[in-house]
């Protein structure tokens, strides 16, 4: 890169084959983090935390308010976790609590207005960042890759469902 070789393409060079799920896995990681850094300074002006956007989006995709637990299950992180995100999303006026009328003992949530407001914008600018990332691909090149990835990463009878509270 910048004109010098990685070790898998000097490999490739000479004529060894790198392991390539490996590789593809080093590059996804890399991605991934150029993806999250640009994501982060679009996020910026906002004052919402790439965690918060995550939790935010996912209410924002749910037909009815979600229980704290359901929240916490779907990211794999403990609980008290997530009232912490919940804490400054609502602080915010991004998220509200609201009784679960099935379950007196427990809080749902929903996305405000304000919410779904600031989720718009937190988008389009999130939208502008992907765009620069993506910018060497051909549109058949990004559709292709979202097809690999789709295949890769959304499990069977997923697709589509972002919220199953």
């Amino acid at each position: 890169m910048n004109g010098k070789q990685t070790g898998v393409s000097q490999q490739r060079t000479q004529g060894v084959e790198p392991d390539e799920p490996l590789h593809l896995a080093e590059l996804m990681a890399r991605l991934s983090w150029h993806l999250r850094r640009s994501g982060m300074k679009a996020l910026a002006p906002t004052q919402v935390t790439m965690g918060q956007a995550r939790i935010l989006r996912h209410l924002a995709h749910c037909d009815a308010p979600v229980r704290m637990r359901d929240v916490a299950d779907r990211f794999e992180i403990a609980p008290r976790s997530v009232t912490a995100v919940i804490d400054g999303l609502e602080e915010a006026g991004l998220v509200e609590r609201v009784p679960d009328h099935e379950d007196r003992r427990s809080i749902r949530l929903r996305v405000t207005p304000a919410g779904s407001h600031a989720l718009h914008a937190m988008d389009h600018a999130r939208a502008e960042a992907a765009r620069t990332v993506f910018s060497p691909l051909s549109t058949a090149e990004m559709q292709h890759l979202i097809e690999l990835l789709e295949r890769v990463l959304i499990q069977p009878g997923e697709k589509g469902g972002h919220c199953n509270a």
